[in-house]
């Protein structure tokens, strides 16, 4: 499965809260609830093409830091009998950790590939990989994690 953001343009799915900064940690002027959205459709929602989707794979739309959080990924998964869930893709401090948190709560194992995510803060990235997620995943490398599919095969 793949959940891609998309909000609408239009900011029709996206929630205005209160912060200080966006999402990449810029100040945000006193009033402004905006900043930057990622939009469904556009190049920086796309999967890579090394790990492009296959006719049985599904993408969920993601229109919160969560990919459980008002999307069917949890039923789809059930239905398949899927019990772990291996997370890559950006940005370690903001989906992948709601995320991991997320799955965590609905009782799925958890392998996150470090090196397959990234942070526009190195240091959030370190520390969730170092101290938060060992404690409720097994983190791996990409190569790690591939060797284990093909284990499981």
């Amino acid at each position: 499965a793949y959940a891609n953001a998309d909000h609408r343009a239009d900011r029709g799915t996206s929630a205005r809260t209160l912060r200080d900064t966006d999402n990449r940690l810029r100040p945000l002027a006193p009033g402004d609830l905006d900043g930057p959205l990622l939009t469904g459709g556009t190049p920086e929602t796309e999967v890579v093409a090394a790990l492009a989707q296959r006719p049985e794979d599904f993408v969920v739309p993601k229109h919160r830091w969560s990919a459980f959080h008002g999307t069917y990924l949890d039923t789809a998964l059930r239905a398949r009998a899927i019990d772990t869930v291996i997370l890559c893709g950006g940005s370690t401090d903001v989906g992948i950790a709601a995320t991991a948190f997320a799955a965590r709560d609905l009782d799925y194992n958890l392998v996150i590939a470090s090196d397959a995510c990234t942070s526009p803060e190195q240091d959030n990235h370190d520390q969730l990989m170092r101290r938060v997620f060992p404690r409720m995943a097994r983190v791996r490398t990409s190569d790690a994690v591939c060797q284990m599919l093909r284990q499981a095969m």
